[in-house]
């Protein structure tokens, strides 16, 4: 819960962890913990002396055997998925290295290397925000991402997405480039993976002598999905480097970067876009009580004068 509270995240336990018992008459626990920033889920593992835990086989529906391991007590089992989580996350941080561990199992790099879980008799916290091609896109996931890590809520519209045409008056296509609310990056459309099919990507040369790849799309709203794209893959992936989370997914063809500066240049865009400072990505997770130089320093303006209104009033006293 710390670690999630660090950057910005609450973790409820009443939400995020599920646990339930064997049925059996001297009843057993176990729990999955699912990470509210990612979705993923991480099952009790083996955590501490084997005296509070035993190991049994389930067969699941599609095949699989889940080994899971049952607590005698409810606190223990939710120790133990928390800290298969908190291993995971660690080891992730550092690049796979050996790292002292809370529990008794391997930790994995991806979650797709997660052994299987058990199958749980009561409903799973589903984070929104998991990626579902069917009902979701990237402009609302977005401002999904926006909502639950930054407690910000934003209507992104024409202010945010700077979308034109390329003025061809039988087959128009179109890109756009999006400004962060928050931090005033900005970002071009990238190849979206579920339109990348219909994309072109041409070539444009910018005043400065830069040759640039440009993506184009026959319609505006694809334009604009897939700049959401790039800036969310982004954005999770750098939220990842604060977490140790990694995402599971991309929503586009493209690697995301960490720095801004690591970006292409923007193509030539005929429309006025938002000219703000930019913010650093970094600067989101700063805590209340975190305080910048310049705060700092305004409070030790303030501490003296306040001493030097003491002496001149203590001076008048005498």
């Amino acid at each position: 819960a710390e670690r999630y509270k660090r950057n910005s995240c609450e973790f409820r336990q009443d939400v995020c962890v599920a646990t339930w018992d064997d049925d059996a008459k001297v009843k057993k626990f176990t729990a999955i913990v699912t990470c509210p920033l990612s979705g993923e889920r991480f099952a009790s593992g083996r955590w501490r002396s084997e005296k509070l835990y035993e190991i049994r086989d389930e067969d699941l529906e599609n095949g699989d055997t889940a080994k899971v391991v049952w607590y005698t007590k409810k606190k223990n089992a939710q120790h133990a998925a928390a800290a298969r989580a908190l291993d995971c996350f660690r080891t992730r941080e550092a690049n796979g290295k050996p790292m002292a561990c809370y529990g008794q199992d391997e930790p994995y790099l991806k979650p797709e290397d997660a052994p299987p879980l058990p199958s749980c008799p009561i409903p799973l916290f589903h984070l929104e925000r998991v990626h579902d091609p069917d009902t979701s896109t990237p402009k609302n996931d977005l401002v999904t991402f926006y909502k639950e890590c930054y407690k910000k809520e934003f209507q992104l519209d024409n202010k945010q997405f700077v979308a034109w045409s390329d003025n061809d008056l039988h087959s128009p296509h179109f890109t756009c480039i999006f400004t962060c609310p928050l931090t005033f990056e900005y970002f071009t459309s990238g190849r979206w993976k579920d339109k990348s099919g219909v994309s072109q990507i041409r070539e444009e040369c910018l005043e400065d002598g830069k040759v640039i790849d440009v993506v184009w799309y026959p319609s505006k709203k694809f334009a604009i999905q897939a700049a959401a794209a790039k800036a969310l893959d982004c954005f999770r992936y750098r939220l990842s480097k604060e977490t140790g989370n990694i995402p599971d997914f991309n929503y586009g063809n493209e690697e995301p970067y960490l720095q801004p500066d690591d970006a292409l240049s923007l193509p030539q865009c005929p429309c006025e876009l938002q000219n703000l400072p930019m913010i650093s990505f970094a600067s989101m997770f700063r805590k209340p009580n975190d305080k910048t130089e310049e705060m700092e320093i305004e409070e030790e303006q303030e501490r003296l004068n306040t001493n030097v209104e003491y002496k001149k009033a203590r001076m008048v006293k005498q």
